[in-house]
């Protein structure tokens, strides 16, 4: 394999001139999660655009779009017929209003189970270390107690961000991930 190095002041330029869409994306995910709030069993809907910030971070490391030549625009023969195919792409050439919301519903839609447990994993860590602290602490808790529960809180969603985003890669189609570089298309 070989070992590619990144130099930090290009990486972090185009951080930040793909930071908007990113934040946008979580701005646009979190209003319909507070929208959906008011009625609960709506929040299953909120499901569906769980990776859409995702969809967009990862746009950020696909591979740069190749000049195809789809041969003679002026050659036109009457026994062969120039089609231009058109592909899908995920990550490449994407335009900037593309926030990810539907690729994130047709990846949801193949892989319901996982984002489920994914939302609720992320619930139940925002959730379970200030329970146990107020378990613990009581409602009145010291300065020491709840730097223990952010710290295991944040250390824990760092975790599980880590696995979600290694899952996500992992179920991607092949193109997806040979856009990513990660494989090959088959």
């Amino acid at each position: 394999l070989k070992k590619e190095t990144h130099q930090p002041l290009p990486l972090a330029l185009k951080s930040f001139q793909s930071m908007p869409k990113t934040v946008l994306s979580y701005i646009v995910l979190v209003a319909i999660a507070m929208a959906l709030f008011s009625f609960p069993p709506l929040l299953i809907f909120a499901i569906f655009g769980i990776w859409a910030p995702a969809f967009c971070v990862a746009e950020l490391m696909a591979l740069p779009l190749k000049e195809v030549d789809e041969g003679p625009d002026d050659a036109f023969d009457d026994d062969v017929v120039y089609r231009k195919v058109i592909h899908f792409r995920f990550f490449q050439g994407r335009p900037l209003w593309d926030l990810g919301f539907a690729r994130s519903i047709a990846f949801v839609g193949q892989n319901f189970w996982l984002s489920l447990q994914f939302c609720l994993f992320v619930w139940a860590l925002a959730v379970i270390p200030t329970g146990i602290m107020l378990l613990f602490a009581g409602y009145y808790p010291s300065f020491s107690s709840l730097m223990l529960e952010i710290l295991a809180g944040n250390l824990l969603q760092a975790v599980l961000l880590g696995v979600g985003m290694v899952s996500f890669l992992l179920l991607l189609p092949p193109e997806a991930r040979a856009e990513l570089g990660l494989g090959t298309a088959q």
